[in-house]
């Protein structure tokens, strides 16, 4: 029984120290009243003011929703080494743009924050009025 406790212990301790190096996110977004007009989904690491701190990546472009992506590498953001601290780089905000408009068409503010997004698989819901 130890044995088996043990491994499982292992399994959840390498799952965790994967995950912090190899930080994901998943985000789905859907309208309440579907009308199939394109939209742009940006991912942007920010600090406690929501400023950006070191960049962003586009989900997607010109794409209708509901949309849906899982594990999106967050190092695909280039983030610099060592790895965010809870100083610098403190949460993943998700924009989403009107493909023909560069203004927030919806913006979602309830971001995760980094010790979230590395310990955690839920997503980050939008809905669009």
């Amino acid at each position: 029984m130890k044995k088996i406790l043990f491994v499982f212990a292992m399994m959840a301790l390498s799952l965790s120290i994967f995950a912090q190096g190899n930080p994901v996110v998943n985000v789905s977004v859907r309208e309440t009243i579907e009308s199939q007009t394109p939209y742009s989904i940006q991912l942007v690491v920010v600090n406690y003011q929501t400023y950006s701190v070191i960049g962003s990546a586009f989900l997607t472009l010109n794409q209708p929703v509901p949309y849906s992506v899982s594990q999106f590498p967050v190092t695909s953001i280039n983030l610099p080494e060592p790895y965010p601290s809870n100083v610098d780089y403190c949460r993943i905000l998700v924009r989403v743009f009107r493909s023909n408009n560069t203004i927030a068409a919806y913006q979602y503010t309830g971001v995760m924050s980094w010790d979230e997004l590395t310990t955690s698989a839920d997503p980050i819901n939008i809905v669009i009025p």
